[in-house]
């Protein structure tokens, strides 16, 4: 309902109320300065219907919050785009949202084709909500880091370079990580402490009640049968956390990777679960994580189920958010434990996307897209740091609302400065692997930037940078002939880039055609 307000002596109530009610002093409110008494000589009539119309707005827009409506809040903040959104109001927005698409009926299975289900998130119309409210606060400044790389507005990844060739040995020189350190290891080790610890007890058990061992070893496995068809292992995990608490740090700090590199690449988060417990609970992950990051990527939606091909950009962006948790883990502990299915899910995506690994996407491309895509998401998280540190204190504390993580992320890039990528961390070539910091390369290097130092995705032919012919060199002092003896190096180049750019096009024809 929406309360009007007619009266001036009420609309200067209002007025004056709105200069005490900054208990929320995030640096995510902008507001206007506050008025004194003392210069408030007159209020214009005009002025006096601004403010009541305000106020009635914020008003229906809390309403519409409450009930869920996502359309109709999304309307309210575009007509009114100098609302007083305090941060109990966004953290309210994003709460409403991912309720929203957490219920049932917006998670049926979306059929990709004969046997292919659960690629993407089911497009549904909760899912278009969270996608336009997303683009809605970003656009009025609510959410200055979301989609703060590898987007249109910031096309920049933070490794620039010649395509997804990425060699162990560049790996290691970009992420300063071996690829043993982001390779995840067997996870076993916790299940076997589980497994040890429980051995202990069943032994001490029977001793004391005198029941056959064997007996209860085999009462044991029925139950872990039993919990994993009706808990989806929740129990086990219980367990297993008390004895290995280890391992719940690193669940957590493995999915935070995940949210902030899908959140920087402008991928919609709809939530997170930590445990089997809050899985079991949350339609969107249908019983098959024990603990998990639901994003949404419209385009890459669009691409499979419109288009029935994937575009270069759609994969890279998952592929980087896939890897995530893996780069997290190292940064962390130097060592990748869990995240072994990530690397399988991103086979298997870019198998069944292409139409099988002998269509485009072999072994050996695969891994190396799956290097790509980790070498991204470890400077991601590096030069946003203190973003991500934020998040895993606000999930650590059990606020892992999507509201409360996001405001997290909004609110430590504000306040330590942090803004979208303005241009490459670096750039690498993975012909002779070599990587370079941007902020050592006067230059950028031939096939990494254009004229402008400037690489978007109109420079780009299928997924491979073009250099600009009109880079030539900054000496003003030189010949004619020497300028056209410095640029035959780059002739000779721009050759064979345009000989390679006719290969790919060649093999992707040949793709398609098959």
């Amino acid at each position: 309902m929406t309360k009007k307000v007619s009266s001036t002596a009420t609309a200067a109530t209002l007025l004056l109320s709105a200069t005490t009610c900054a208990a929320f002093t995030s640096n995510i409110i902008i507001t206007n300065r506050p008025l004194t008494a003392t210069k408030i000589t007159k209020i214009e009539p005009q002025f006096l219907k601004r403010t009541s119309q305000l106020w009635a707005a914020e008003e229906d827009l809390d309403e519409a919050i409450t009930k869920t409506k996502i359309r109709s809040a999304i309307r309210t903040l575009n007509t009114n785009p100098n609302l007083n959104m305090t941060r109990s109001r966004l953290v309210g927005i994003l709460n409403a949202v991912e309720a929203r698409t957490a219920e049932p009926e917006q998670n049926q299975p979306t059929l990709v084709t004969p046997g292919q289900t659960n690629l993407v998130p089911p497009v549904s119309e909760a899912r278009k909500e969270l996608t336009d409210m997303y683009s809605a606060l970003q656009n009025l400044n609510y959410l200055q880091v979301y989609g703060a790389a590898g987007t249109v507005q910031h096309p920049y990844y933070p490794a620039e370079g010649d395509g997804e060739l990425v060699s162990p040995n560049l790996l290691e020189k970009i992420t300063g990580f071996p690829m043993s350190s982001l390779t995840p290891k067997n996870s076993n080790k916790a299940f076997l402490y589980a497994g040890f610890g429980l051995c202990i007890l069943e032994a001490i058990a029977s001793y004391i009640s005198g029941i056959p061992l064997d007996g209860l070893v085999i009462f044991t496995i029925i139950a872990f049968m039993t919990d994993k068809l009706t808990t989806n292992g929740a129990i086990l995990e219980t367990i297993l956390k008390t004895l290995y608490p280890q391992y719940a740090q690193k669940v957590l700090k493995h999915e935070a990777g995940h949210f902030l590199c899908a959140y920087l690449l402008g991928l919609p988060v709809e939530g997170c679960v930590l445990s089997a417990w809050a899985a079991l609970e949350d339609s969107r992950f249908q019983n098959q994580v024990t603990a998990g990051t639901s994003f949404f990527d419209p385009e890459l939606s669009s691409d499979i189920l419109d288009k029935n091909r994937v575009s270069k950009r759609s994969i890279d962006r998952y592929s980087i958010v896939v890897m995530a948790g893996i780069a997290a883990e190292a940064m962390n502990w130097d060592q990748a434990e869990g995240g072994a299915g990530d690397e399988m899910a991103l086979a298997a995506f870019l198998a069944q996307m292409t139409g099988g690994p002998n269509k485009g996407w072999d072994y050996e491309r695969i891994r190396n897209q799956a290097r790509w895509g980790a070498s991204q998401a470890v400077l991601l998280l590096r030069h946003y740091k203190v973003c991500y540190e934020a998040l895993v204190d606000t999930l650590e504390r059990g606020n892992g609302t999507l509201g409360e993580c996001v405001y997290a992320i909004e609110n430590a890039a504000r306040e330590h400065n942090i803004r979208p990528l303005d241009g490459p961390l670096g750039y690498y070539n993975g012909q002779v692997e070599s990587w370079q910091l941007a902020s050592v390369v006067s230059t950028p290097p031939v096939g990494a930037a254009t004229v402008a130092g400037v690489l978007t995705d109109a420079t780009k032919e299928n997924g491979v940078p073009i250099q600009s012919p009109s880079l030539v060199t900054s000496k003003s002092s030189s010949s004619s002939q020497e300028l056209l003896e410095e640029l035959v190096p780059l002739r000779a180049q721009m050759e064979e880039k345009m000989k390679e750019i006719e290969r790919q096009l060649k093999d992707l024809d040949n793709g398609g055609s098959q």
